[in-house]
């Protein structure tokens, strides 16, 4: 069984955004409220990196989901 996390969702909301390191480069994550209700981070952008000696773009997309964080539905 999942541990409950109790976060004011509002305060939470208006947190600052988190900084991940991807290849090096920082890409920086939102706190969000996703659509199953749980709390977390999402990160989008581009990163330039290198690949067997040729030089590419890739597209990042990162949710991060803070456990314990999805409402609970009726009946469970």
């Amino acid at each position: 069984m999942a541990t409950k996390v109790t976060l004011d969702k509002a305060l939470f909301l208006a947190s600052k955004p988190i900084i991940l390191t991807i290849c090096g480069q920082p890409c920086e994550a939102k706190p969000r409220e996703f659509s199953t209700g749980s709390l977390g981070y999402y990160a989008n952008g581009k990163i330039v990196t290198e690949v067997n000696g040729q030089v590419v773009k890739l597209q990042v997309s990162a949710n991060l989901t803070i456990c314990g964080t999805k409402p609970e539905t009726v009946g469970e």
